[in-house]
């Protein structure tokens, strides 16, 4: 079962009590507040995630990422101690979602409005791809890369991968599910209609649960408030 937290963004003085130090410096390197609170609202939803799972204060819940190649903390995000445990997290605009599940997930969310400059089918499609979105109606063609663009990116955080395997190297198709290189099963996660979001797991069958990220982060602050006496 796959577990998706969803929530706006938060200011950043409302969840920096749950962030370390170096999650606080990773936050920081974004240059606008809104890049700071999606950041901040990720990592402290997940967290809050977590922490409920295994019962735990948000706080002491032990988030790891780094890189296998350059060591830095851009890799894989795996929980201390919980190997049984797989996250991720993706934010777009006002989204932020988590994915929690028992098995490895890769999670995704775009904005439909971010798809439509010159090059993007050469960077992010194959070409057999580019040739798919390009014979649609003009009016749902942003809608498609934007799909194609959120499985892809999914599909390599599942597999760890990210960004250093070119999208342009994945074929999804549109309107698949399923995924040969890398082996990847597709489910689509509802929202609104300007944006666009996908979980990718490795084996079938996928349940998808969709639960309010705002109210587990205040559940998480009133438990914080209850231990701290305040």
């Amino acid at each position: 079962m796959v577990t998706v937290y969803r929530c706006a963004p938060r200011p950043v003085r409302e969840v920096a009590p749950w962030l370390v130090r170096p999650e606080l410096d990773r936050v920081e390197r974004y240059r606008d507040a809104a890049g700071q609170a999606r950041s901040a609202t990720g990592r402290a939803l997940l967290r809050a995630a977590v922490a409920q799972r295994v019962d735990a204060p948000a706080r002491d819940v032990v988030v790891e990422q780094a890189c296998p190649h350059c060591g830095g903390p851009h890799g894989k995000t795996r929980i201390a101690g919980w190997s049984d445990i797989h996250v991720n997290v993706s934010y777009a605009g006002d989204v932020v979602l988590v994915a929690l599940a028992d098995v490895p997930v890769g999670i995704d969310v775009e904005r439909c409005s971010r798809v439509g400059f010159r090059g993007f089918d050469e960077v992010a499609l194959t070409e057999a791809e580019t040739a798919d979105v390009r014979a649609m109606d003009p009016e749902r063609r942003d809608r498609a890369r934007t799909d194609l663009w959120a499985q892809k990116e999914a599909v390599l955080k599942l597999t760890g991968e990210g960004l250093d395997r070119s999208p342009n190297t994945v074929h999804v198709g549109i309107g698949a599910t399923r995924v040969d290189d890398p082996r990847a099963v597709l489910t689509q996660v509802p929202m609104p209609s300007s944006y666009r979001a996908w979980v990718a797991t490795v084996d079938p069958p996928v349940e998808l649960t969709i639960l309010d990220g705002a109210a587990l982060l205040e559940a998480a602050a009133a438990s914080a408030r209850t231990a701290t006496g305040r």
